[in-house]
């Protein structure tokens, strides 16, 4: 309840460099994402003097056409205001914040702060990141998709970040769930997924995330795959679905076109044969093919 933590934040630094999002897990529950929000300020860093020591202090700036200054109110107006000693760029750092609402609970809220600096001075001011929870924890709920509240007696808490990318080295080397989950609550019963079905479900989740063709399980998984295939399979010209029918596909390239009309349409006979040739029960599906004579 209205408590602060002050953590190193060099791995959310990382992770920015490789295009990743910043993640400042925790054991609270979730987080709405709807209700957040992020707002990212530049400061001045101000050193103040006394007798017997020194004190650093951020001071609340913007930029305008390359120069640094304050907003000043004048005659009912913000003016911006040029600093009169424009300073380096180590004096510089931003300050990225970002809110957010505990979805359980709209009056317990999160803000973290982080630094961001321009030439990665860290001697001014140290590489961390600050927490805080704001209002009375009102303890942990069961998970939304959640539909057995006693399988979640203490309440739903997030599974850490670095057990769920553990998971993830573990599934990219061929190994299976089962597996996965019995040697990582043997190693590290602390550090390890909830259940087996975790592990599956981060499997699946990465090969869907990784382009990864996952097995077709019903009628209706073939025939959203068929209609994906339209706009990347040369192949697949049409899909055909109506009510109370089995839908249908139109199979051909376009050389395969462009022949039929050469040697059907574009024959000097004055009769020409199309043949219609149906194949029936080829898998789950019925073939219906054209046949004609090749005149080349």
């Amino acid at each position: 309840n209205n408590v602060f933590f002050i953590i190193n934040n060099e791995n959310n630094i990382n992770r920015k460099t490789l295009g990743l999002r910043a993640n400042y897990s925790d054991d609270c529950g979730v987080w709405s994402s709807k209700d957040g929000n992020s707002v990212r300020k530049l400061s001045l860093i101000v050193e103040s003097r006394s007798d017997s020591s020194s004190q650093k202090t951020l001071r609340s700036i913007i930029i305008r056409n390359g120069l640094y200054g304050t907003q000043v109110t004048r005659n009912g107006q913000l003016i911006f205001q040029p600093l009169e000693h424009q300073p380096l760029a180590d004096m510089i750092v931003y300050i990225n914040r970002y809110y957010a609402t505990l979805k359980s609970n709209e009056h317990y809220k999160k803000r973290v702060t982080s630094f961001e600096f321009i030439h990665g001075n860290l001697e001014i001011i140290p590489n961390v990141c600050v927490i805080e929870y704001i209002g009375t924890f009102p303890g942990n709920s069961t998970h939304g998709n959640s539909k057995n509240s006693l399988s979640e007696p203490e309440g739903y808490i997030r599974t850490a970040p670095e057990v769920m990318e553990s998971i993830g080295v573990e599934c990219k080397r061929k190994k299976l769930p089962r597996h996965i989950y019995k040697d990582m609550v043997e190693n590290d019963s602390f550090m390890a997924p909830k259940n087996f079905k975790q592990v599956r479900d981060k499997k699946y989740h990465d090969k869907v995330k990784d382009g990864v063709d996952i097995p077709l399980k019903n009628v209706a998984d073939e025939v959203l795959a068929l209609i994906s295939e339209v706009n990347c399979n040369p192949m697949v010209q049409e899909v055909i679905s109506k009510k109370n029918k089995s839908p249908s596909v139109i199979l051909y390239s376009e050389e395969q076109f462009s022949d039929l009309t050469q040697n059907v349409f574009g024959s000097s006979d004055e009769d020409f044969i199309l043949g219609v040739d149906r194949t029936f029960n080829l898998g789950a599906s019925f073939v219906t093919s054209l046949v004609y004579k090749n005149h080349s």
